[in-house]
């Protein structure tokens, strides 16, 4: 397994992160 796949996972739960902070706050 390639050794990006943690920066990867680790910006796909920011991004999910930041969603779920922008829906609640709307």
């Amino acid at each position: 397994m390639p050794s990006s796949w943690i920066p990867l996972c680790l910006y796909d739960s920011v991004v999910k992160e930041l969603s779920w902070d922008i829906l609640v706050a709307s």
